[in-house]
């Protein structure tokens, strides 16, 4: 009996890995790296395992919008809530969106918490074929600035070093 998989596509700028059954060794995972655009096929079993080995919600790959569903099983036990993740939106939902009255788009984008769905909500919003309003453009907008990091916080993520080297002169000519 073959299982039924699952397909998603990774639409951020850089490489996501997920660990997937090893068909050379029984009962182990390896890591399978999906670049940007690229899509992978992996079974429910693989992908809950995925969720299972996850330090917090906030990092599962599946439901904050890293990984973006491009078919899933409905037969799966947590396909609604999968389903159901404001982070979690097809092309075709993310184009939905546009379609919907003013106050129903502003609610539906407050739900939304990753930067790279609102980013591609953006790109979606340049694209004529769209037509987005100006409202709608500057509600995308404000939330991806409100769930950004700002510069301060986030040049502070590189070297956690600089604080405690010591200072020393140059040397003078």
């Amino acid at each position: 009996m073959v299982d039924e998989r699952e397909t998603w596509q990774n639409l951020n700028a850089g490489d996501v890995y997920i660990d997937v059954a090893d068909p050379y060794v029984p009962n182990a995972h390896r890591s399978h790296r999906i670049g940007p655009g690229d899509m992978v096929s992996i079974t429910i079993a693989e992908r809950q395992f995925n969720q299972r080995n996850i330090p917090k919600k906030d990092y599962d790959l599946f439901t904050n919008g890293t990984l973006t569903p491009v078919k899933l099983i409905d037969t799966a036990a947590d396909f609604e809530e999968i389903a159901l993740s404001p982070n979690v939106k097809s092309e075709t939902d993310l184009r939905d969106l546009f379609k919907l009255t003013a106050s129903k788009f502003k609610t539906e984008i407050a739900e939304i918490d990753n930067q790279r769905i609102l980013e591609r909500l953006i790109e979606l919003s340049e694209d004529d074929s769209t037509n987005v309003s100006l409202s709608q453009r500057k509600a995308i907008e404000a939330r991806l600035d409100a769930i950004r990091p700002d510069l301060k916080t986030e040049r502070s993520l590189g070297d956690q070093t600089v604080s405690r080297l010591p200072e020393k002169k140059l040397a003078s000519f």
